[in-house]
């Protein structure tokens, strides 16, 4: 059976994304690279590079790697958030992860 990709279903070019590669699905082991349009390719590196036809088995984006990791710095330790907004924040966080993974 011959699959075929799906053009609107990928990656912007450029796209930041966390993904899987089908040797290492079974594991639950995910990388994050960068989608490139004109190769149809996701690099993890500029060594490690990845083929959506053949080797990328499901995808999902990173809206803004920086701000998930401030967000992520702020969860690990909540007493740098303000009382008053703790309990909001990470519930905001929990919603946020639960719809981008």
């Amino acid at each position: 059976m011959d699959v075929k990709l799906d053009i609107n279903t990928l990656p912007r070019d450029n796209q930041h994304v966390k993904f899987q590669v089908a040797e290492e699905e079974v594991k639950g082991i995910w990388h994050q690279g960068k989608y490139k349009s004109n190769e149809e390719s996701i690099y993890e590196t500029d060594i490690l590079i990845y083929d959506m036809w053949s080797e990328v088995v499901r995808w999902e984006p990173i809206q803004d790697l920086h701000q998930k990791a401030e967000i992520d710095a702020l969860i690990v330790n909540p007493d740098r958030l303000d009382p008053d907004i703790r309990d909001f924040v990470i519930k905001e966080y929990k919603d946020f992860i639960d719809s981008n993974g």
